[in-house]
């Protein structure tokens, strides 16, 4: 075996991989990981949290010590350690745990009638505040909502950034409870004090005057200063109840329009056909974008 230290063995195995495998799972799952320890055909990998490892372990290992094994011309066994060297403080520790690890861009399958929604919510996370902010997905239930809005927490936490995921019921009731309690500005603090945020079902704040009113303040003052927001909902924003029927679309407006995902992956990783005629004539996926602040919420 090639005596090298475990850093520089574990770059030359980066540079392999990253032409082994695509650009989003190399950023999301190898881009963060570091060598800490290579002896008696053992090396050791430094991930940042438990889902990565765990991930690597089961999806990546035999690439891995093949890789491993090009380099040191020798048999090697691979580990997964978590270790705090690979990962700055702050947000990722925090909020990798909010989101679920099965709901990545890796794991979404992307089609002819989601491949917009996918792009846009891939741009979110690349230009965060910048590429569509805010950014709206709305479709029926069931078809990929919660799905992206997690993959893009996901990506977004691994790449330290202060993101909070709620649904628009946990918002309320926080809301509620804050009041009730007198503490507005921690709940103040907690949801404007972020990089991002990402609110599903926003259709829950219809007929909710004053939880809607409080929404659209935190709204307003993340958009100004372009941190970024992505919301989901069941309808169209000018088919929604309340200020969301104000919401016009101006300039620079972005629609992805489609029917059925194509495919649906299931549970070992492999692609099944899903849809029946009267599914794929039911499922929509729609994105907007708002270049500038949504008339009515300035």
């Amino acid at each position: 075996m090639i005596a090298r230290p475990a850093p520089e063995i574990w770059e030359a195995a980066l540079g392999q991989l990253q032409l082994e495998v695509s650009k989003p799972n190399f950023s999301t799952w190898l881009s963060k990981t570091v060598g800490m320890e290579c002896r008696d055909h053992h090396f050791v990998v430094g991930v940042p949290n438990t889902f990565i490892a765990e991930y690597l372990e089961k999806n990546q290992r035999s690439l891995i010590e093949k890789a491993l094994t090009g380099i040191l011309r020798d048999d090697v066994k691979v580990e997964f350690r978590v270790s705090a060297s690979t990962e700055k403080p702050g947000a990722a520790r925090t909020n990798l745990p909010l989101f679920n690890p099965r709901y990545t861009f890796d794991t979404f399958v992307v089609g002819n009638s989601n491949n917009l929604a996918y792009a846009a919510a891939a741009k979110v996370v690349e230009n965060p505040g910048l590429a569509f902010n805010p950014l709206f997905l709305y479709s029926a239930a069931g078809l990929g909502k919660t799905h992206l809005l997690h993959a893009i927490g996901n990506r977004a936490a691994l790449n330290h950034m202060a993101v909070l995921y709620v649904s628009a019921e946990q918002y309320t009731n926080e809301l509620v409870t804050a009041i009730r309690e007198k503490s507005t500005d921690e709940f103040r603090k907690k949801f404007r004090n972020v990089d991002m945020l990402l609110v599903d079902d926003v259709q829950f704040f219809a007929g909710k005057e004053q939880i809607e009113e409080n929404f659209f303040y935190t709204f307003n003052e993340l958009h100004s200063s372009n941190r970024q927001i992505v919301v989901a909902g069941d309808q169209a924003p000018q088919k929604c109840q309340g200020r969301w029927r104000k919401v016009r679309a101006p300039r620079g407006m972005m629609l992805a329009n489609g029917q059925a995902r194509d495919w649906r992956r299931s549970r070992d990783g492999k692609s099944n056909r899903e849809e029946t005629a009267l599914q794929a004539q039911a499922r929509r996926v729609r994105v907007k974008r708002w270049g500038k602040s949504p008339p009515g919420l300035r």
